[in-house]
C-alpha cells in the first residue's frame, strides 16, 4: 500500500534549527536552557511567513563573556527562507524582524556588560567603565564607576547611580550625588542612545525594572539576521 511521506511541521523545523544554532559553543559557551517557540502555520510557512517567534533562556554566557540571568526575545510577523531552513543551512531572514527583548542582570552580569568589547567600543572616547564596582542595589538603582573622557578637567573616576526614568526610553542619572552635572547628562545620553549590535541583532534601551538585586532591561529588538554558528560576541 502507498505510504504517504510524513508531513513536515515548519514550526518544528525552524524551532529545532534555531535552538541548535544557539546551543553551538561559538554562540553560547554555557547556558541553563534554550527554548524557541515558533508560530508558523503551514498555510503561511510554505511561502516563508512566520507569525511570531519567542526565544527564552537562563544563565546564558557568550564566548566573550556577555552574561545574563534570564533572557527573552520576542518578534512578531516575519519572513524567512523556508528552503534554507529545511536544508539546515540556517535561519535566513528575508527582511528585518522587529520585537522586544528582556534581559535580567545581577551585579556580576552588569559588570560584564559594561566591560564587554561591544560596550567598550560604543563608549570609546566617552566613558571608561570599571567592572569591579558595578552593582545592582536592592530594588532601587544601579551603581557603576566610570571615567568621563570627553572633558579633560573631569578625567577621574566618578560614581554614577542609574534609576528608571519617568518616560519610556529614559533613565535618571546622578554623578557623585549630583543629578544635573555635565557628566551625569553625558551618561544619561549614553544609555538612552546606546545600540548594542550582536552581529545582526540590534538592542536599544527602552526601560528597566530593579527588584531584589536584579535589573531587568526591556529593549527594542531588531533582528537583521539570525546568529550563525560563527558569531563571536
Amino acid at each position: 500500500p502507498f505510504i504517504p511521506p510524513p508531513i513536515v511541521d515548519p514550526s518544528t523545523v525552524i524551532s529545532e534549527l534555531a535552538t541548535a544554532i544557539l546551543k553551538t559553543p561559538l554562540v553560547l559557551k554555557s547556558h541553563r536552557g534554550v527554548r524557541c517557540e515558533v508560530d508558523a502555520p503551514m498555510e503561511t510557512a510554505l511561502s516563508g511567513g512566520v507569525r511570531s517567534v519567542r526565544i527564552t533562556g537562563r544563565r546564558w554566557a557568550s564566548p566573550r563573556n556577555l552574561t545574563c540571568d534570564s533572557i527573552e526575545f520576542v518578534v512578531g510577523a516575519c519572513r524567512i527562507d523556508l528552503s534554507a531552513a529545511l536544508a539546515m543551512r540556517g535561519i535566513v531572514l528575508e527582511r528585518p524582524a522587529m520585537g522586544t527583548a528582556r534581559l535580567s542582570f545581577d551585579s556580576h552580569d552588569f559588570g560584564n556588560f559594561l566591560t564587554h568589547p561591544l560596550t567598550r567600543e560604543a563608549a570609546s572616547r566617552r566613558f571608561a567603565f570599571d567592572k569591579t564596582d558595578a552593582r545592582v542595589v536592592d530594588s532601587d538603582h544601579l551603581e557603576l564607576t566610570a571615567t568621563w573622557l570627553e572633558d579633560e578637567s573631569a578625567k577621574f573616576p566618578q560614581r554614577f547611580a542609574l534609576r528608571p526614568g519617568s518616560t519610556i526610553g529614559s533613565v535618571d542619572v546622578d554623578a557623585d550625588g549630583v543629578a544635573d552635572s555635565a557628566s551625569s547628562r553625558a551618561m544619561k545620553r549614553f544609555f538612552e542612545t546606546l545600540v548594542v549590535d550582536l552581529e545582526g541583532t540590534e538592542l536599544r534601551y527602552k526601560s528597566m525594572r530593579i527588584d531584589s538585586g536584579t535589573v531587568e532591561f526591556e529593549l527594542d529588538l531588531t533582528v537583521n539576521r539570525f546568529p550563525s554558528p560563527n558569531v563571536r560576541f
